[in-house]
């Protein structure tokens, strides 16, 4: 028996001689009756889905599949909803890695100083997966709206700041975010409340 497809919550048919999850993640795009619809979300049995290399979809058979989920967003739409979104995003993280570096200066606090820091991270990374969504919906434009660009700096940053934690110093950790990320990250809200930003 082959995979049931889920879009958006609502079950769907597809052609039987589709084989594999690639095929069948090209035939809901190539079929959506969005105006360039976007994949926000794929699970996989209940699980997300994401590809550690290029077509690793087209192995995975859909007899050996239960359930595929996907959801999917039209372009404007999901640009739109994100960047109204995206200075909380950033306010969240920028007070994070504020609390991170004060815990990272008192001893009896720097476990949960690292552990603030790793999770702060790890917001910064699923905030980056949308934001590569975002420009790419935005592809051939000069300048993009929200402050997207601010981001590439902040990649400078972080490995910096994973540089330092290698060497196990946590007054360099809270050097770095007090004097480089806090300030890009202050920035950074500025331009997303106000919506527009230049590349420069």
């Amino acid at each position: 028996m082959t995979a049931r497809l889920e879009i958006n919550g609502m079950e769907r048919s597809y052609p039987e001689r589709t084989a594999n999850l690639e095929e069948l993640l090209l035939y809901v795009i190539q079929n959506d009756q969005a105006p360039s619809p976007l994949m926000v979300e794929i699970k996989v049995n209940g699980k997300h889905y994401d590809e550690d290399f290029r077509h690793q979809a087209r192995l995975l058979s859909l007899n050996d599949l239960d359930l595929v989920e996907v959801i999917t967003h039209d372009r404007e739409s999901l640009v739109e909803d994100f960047l109204s979104q995206l200075p909380g995003h950033i306010e969240g993280i920028r007070s994070g890695i504020e609390q991170a570096s004060e815990c990272l200066r008192r001893p009896g606090s720097r476990l949960k100083g690292y552990d603030l820091v790793a999770r702060s991270f790890e917001v910064l990374h699923s905030l980056a997966q949308h934001l590569y969504q975002v420009k790419a919906a935005l592809a051939g434009q000069e300048e993009f709206p929200g402050g997207l660009w601010p981001w590439e700096d902040l990649v400078v940053t972080l490995d910096k700041v994973l540089a330092v934690q290698e060497a196990g110093c946590a007054e360099a950790i809270a050097d770095v975010l007090e004097e480089e990320m806090l300030p890009q990250l202050a920035r950074w809200h500025r331009h997303a409340a106000t919506g527009f930003c230049a590349r420069a």
